[in-house]
């Protein structure tokens, strides 16, 4: 005898697809109303952060949008992004000066950005010393983006893409200049290099070669007092050079006579991506560098010349710093 198959009604077809909408509802609510915290971890070859702020998933993501949005400018022409290109970790790759919303050139050339939780002071004359600071400078400066808060908050409210991302994030009715400047510094605090051959050497799942090894022990000897690894960078400024150009670095700021021509040492990380190099953009490639920085009447920089063959072995380990993870895709 045939076993009869009970009947599925419609109604049930119909409950089991409400089910799934309801739960998607749900979920999607969820999502729009909570807002994880972004845990930055560091391989443990690194120091301790020195900015410990917040970073959420929704703040560091409305700080990619702005980043990149040429609404922040008077003219809307150019973006952060603009002249802090992530393929040249975060610097304006192969332009000396960059060029400000008004077409006019800036006075130093536009720094790599990287692993900013761990500095205490920006800018080459290191004039600030939060990461809120550098936004309203690149604000506010006529070179750079030539804005100022209140056209922007105008600008943002008006936009219902953004006014709406931000009541989610800020259960605001309005966007308030601490959101939105805490949104940028949020997103800052993503742009971490910590993946490049170097690190993988130190955490020991990699070895360098013969000439990398040559190289890490001539950097040893020869630069790391001034570029100081793991982060390759200081917290002390030091003479550049005094007969290149009238720029009086950090005297200009601090008022002093022994600060003349000294600037904020910056990182090395990344250097193969960033060119051209020193706050004037003088070194064009790294060659260059190396060959200003073992000139023996320049007392400021090594106190020695290097041989051919070891200018190569150090631009040899200089390409281990290369974090190639970092500059074709967002760190978090």
């Amino acid at each position: 005898m045939q076993k009869v198959k009970p009947n599925r009604s419609g109604k049930a077809v119909i409950l089991g697809i409400i089910a799934v909408v309801v739960l998607l509802l749900v979920g999607r609510n969820f999502l729009l109303g909570h807002d994880p915290n972004i845990q930055v971890r560091p391989p443990a070859h690194f120091p301790a952060a020195i900015d410990t702020g917040t970073i959420s998933v929704q703040g560091a993501t409305l700080g990619r949008f702005f980043f990149n949005d040429p609404i922040l400018s008077l003219g809307q022409k150019i973006s952060c992004a603009s002249c802090h290109q992530q393929t040249a970790a975060y610097a304006d790759f192969n332009k000396v000066y960059s060029s400000g919303d008004n077409h006019q050139l800036t006075k130093r050339n536009s720094p790599a950005l990287m692993n900013l939780l761990w500095k205490e002071s920006f800018f080459a004359d290191g004039r600030a010393t939060k990461l809120s600071e550098t936004v309203l400078n690149a604000i506010k400066d006529s070179l750079e983006l030539h804005s100022d808060m209140a056209l922007i908050l105008s600008r943002l409210n008006q936009d219902e893409g953004y006014a709406d991302k931000f009541k989610r994030y800020t259960h605001k009715a309005q966007i308030e200049e601490h959101d939105f400047v805490d949104a940028l510094v949020q997103y800052l605090r993503t742009l971490n290099s910590w993946t490049s051959k170097y690190d993988a050497v130190m955490q020991k799942r990699e070895q360098f070669t013969a000439a990398e090894q040559k190289g890490w022990l001539l950097f040893q000897a020869n630069c790391q007092s001034c570029h100081i690894p793991p982060l390759f960078s200081s917290k002390a400024t030091y003479a550049v050079n005094s007969a290149v150009g009238k720029d009086l670095g950090r005297s200009l700021i601090s008022g002093l006579a022994a600060d003349d021509y000294a600037f904020v040492v910056p990182t090395v990380r990344n250097i193969d991506f960033s060119a051209p190099y020193f706050h004037n953009g003088v070194h064009a490639d790294l060659k260059s560098v190396l060959s200003f920085h073992t000139k023996k009447e320049n007392t400021a920089q090594l106190q020695r010349s290097l041989t051919d063959r070891e200018q190569q072995e150090l631009l040899t380990f200089l390409k281990t710093l290369s974090d190639r993870q970092f500059v074709a895709s967002n760190s978090y």
